[in-house]
């Protein structure tokens, strides 16, 4: 199954994200591979190190070359245009696109949904992932209302503004608290069934 983080805008938190997924599901005993489609090569140079350290067992899955792997992890560039996120969208099994609770974000995000809806395969699923949210802002609490506006299924499970999920893609998983890996596992649950 291949898992895609998309958007257009940046600083969404798509490179962690990607990250912490493959490394859930990498612990729920899964093969799990990262391929970083992000010129930057961000989640690349993160789990590289963390491999080189022994802290993980997720691969990085370079263009071009297969595996036989259970879930493979898509962190893409925040470029609409860029054919290779189209194709990252074409042949993705799961889209997700995180979304910071702002309007300045959301209103970003609203041509990502309408390419996502362009190109996504029939079989696929594609939803909004709230993330970096601040606990008890008043936008925080009106992420509900909000649904409507995006065009797109909102998970239920919302990903809190935590340093300990910077921490992880510095210094390795087990740096997340349980209490934050069983909110990853309710989120990766969420999205899979």
């Amino acid at each position: 199954m291949i898992i895609t983080f998309c958007g257009q805008k940046g600083g969404t938190g798509k490179t962690t994200l990607s990250y912490l997924v493959a490394e859930t599901l990498s612990r729920a005993g899964k093969k799990v591979a990262i391929r970083d489609d992000d010129p930057q090569a961000s989640v690349s140079q993160i789990v590289n190190e963390l491999r080189e350290s022994g802290r993980t067992t997720v691969e990085i899955l370079d263009q071009g070359r297969e595996g036989n792997y259970d879930f493979i992890v898509v962190d893409t560039l925040p470029r609409l245009s860029s054919r290779v996120l189209i194709e990252a969208v074409k042949e993705a099994d799961r889209l997700i696109l995180p979304l910071k609770p702002s309007m300045v974000d959301i209103r970003a995000t609203v041509p990502a949904v309408q390419m996502v809806q362009q190109n996504i395969r029939s079989v696929a699923r594609a939803f909004v992932l709230w993330n970096m949210v601040k606990p008890g802002t008043k936008i925080s609490r009106e992420l509900d209302g909000l649904e409507a506006m995006l065009g797109l299924p909102v998970l239920k499970v919302a990903v809190p503004e935590r340093i300990g999920f910077t921490y992880a893609s510095l210094q390795g998983y087990d740096t997340v608290t349980v209490e934050d890996r069983n909110l990853l596992q309710r989120l990766v649950l969420e999205f899979l069934v």
